[in-house]
């Protein structure tokens, strides 16, 4: 005989003990139990460094065998080379940077103030463009530098650029200058001020 057979006594007996199933399992699988939650924030802010040149000593201008040049009646080549311009960009902006080279007129000193040297026969070049550290360098973002054969420098040029998001570490490259004298020019000391800017964008051409 069926104790539970058409009996509604039975089938609640049925349904509580399937509950009481249920209600067991849920214990142990996870889908099925109840949790209490809370959420924490998170933040960081990283401070942006700073972006900045350097260059090494003064240039000493001389001739192929690093000797000052001797007057001359014809006009003559003399050079110096300033190894290890470094550019730093550390500001975590990522957007670009190029620097520029200018140069004054070679003034005459002492007795020869009335002389002077243009600017115009300064030129330069970039050799060693390499990182240091930071970011890879790009063959077409850079940082790059297009003045592979001497550029006169009386009016600002390019030395090397980085574009946007590109140029975020430290690198250095060397200038490589060289002066014509003219000929006939008068015997005694000349200077002239060579000026690097370094701007914190993007440029557009070299």
């Amino acid at each position: 005989m069926n104790l539970f057979a058409h009996s509604s006594f039975s089938k609640r007996m049925l349904w509580a003990i399937t509950l009481g199933i249920v209600l067991a399992m849920g214990a142990f699988a996870p889908g099925l139990a109840s949790a209490d939650e809370d959420k924490q924030d998170a933040a960081v802010t990283i401070a942006g460094g700073e972006i900045s040149v350097s260059n090494t000593a003064a240039l000493d201008l001389t001739d192929s065998d690093g000797d000052d040049p001797n007057w001359s009646e014809d006009a003559q080549l003399v050079g110096d080379v300033t190894s290890g311009i470094v550019v730093q960009d550390h500001r975590g902006t990522a957007a670009g940077w190029y620097v520029t080279v200018e140069s004054s007129n070679f003034a005459g000193q002492g007795d020869i103030a009335s002389e002077s040297i243009s600017a115009e026969n300064f030129s330069v070049k970039v050799d060693n463009l390499a990182r240091t550290s930071g970011q890879a360098i790009d063959e077409e973002e850079g940082p790059v530098s297009s003045i592979s054969s001497y550029t006169a420098i009386d009016s600002a040029v390019t030395l090397a650029s980085a574009g946007e998001d590109y140029g975020m570490g430290t690198y250095s490259f060397d200038a490589d200058y060289q002066l014509e004298i003219p000929a006939l020019q008068l015997a005694g000391e000349y200077e002239a001020t060579v000026t690097y800017t370094l701007y914190g964008s993007e440029v557009s051409s070299f």
